[in-house]
């Protein structure tokens, strides 16, 4: 992502955060960088201003693909799974993007999940760049009289900032391959941003 989209999705997102009252204009935001998602992908505009539900320090952002629909959807947290097992996330990264979009953005509705799977894994046996590092990987159907059904491949990670989702969701099936790549991305670079010494 170049720096110039980088710094209005950061603008973008903190004029969301001081709107909507969510989040603390303090924190430093945990994601420092996000990879070049390609020209298909845009920033979803069709959220509208909701009550949120949540006073906490979550920040987030939302890519919708052009030619598909597909949603890939990010937030953090500095405070969430610190000190933790990874596990402990696995309810909240089934419950922050539904319906790919941030809950707390999005009316009440009926919807619900069929969770294909859920697991930690060990992403370093497989990439040295990446020794020691591990995911909460998870597939989920969601499913809502209002709309189509949706499938999301999503990961969650806890970084030296605190904790990072992305999913990617779909009115189609897919594989986990694009949100695979996008949060290896997001771990190298955030490995390359922090000195050794506070990893």
């Amino acid at each position: 992502m170049t720096k110039q989209l980088l710094a209005l999705l950061l603008s973008v997102v903190g004029a969301a955060l001081i709107d909507c009252e969510i989040g603390s204009a303090q924190e430093p935001d945990p994601i420092r960088s996000l990879p070049d998602l390609g020209a298909d992908w845009e920033i979803n505009t069709d959220d509208k201003k909701r009550e949120p539900e949540v006073k906490l320090p979550f920040r987030w952002q939302v890519f919708r693909n052009r030619k598909t629909g597909d949603l890939l959807s990010f937030a953090t947290h500095p405070d969430l799974g610190k000190n933790r097992p990874l596990e402990s996330l696995s309810d909240t990264s089934l419950e922050i993007f539904p319906n790919g979009r941030a809950v707390w953005t999005q009316p009440r509705g009926t919807t619900s999940t069929s969770v294909l799977a859920i697991e930690v894994v060990d992403i370093g046996r497989t990439n040295a760049s990446l020794k020691g590092e591990k995911l909460l990987e998870y597939c989920f159907i969601s499913e809502s009289p209002d709309r189509e059904n949706l499938m999301a491949h999503g990961r969650a990670w806890v970084g030296p900032n605190g904790a990072v989702f992305a999913q990617h969701t779909s009115a189609k099936p897919i594989t986990s391959d694009f949100v695979d790549q996008t949060i290896r991305s997001i771990i190298i670079d955030e490995k390359k941003l922090v000195p050794p010494a506070s990893r």
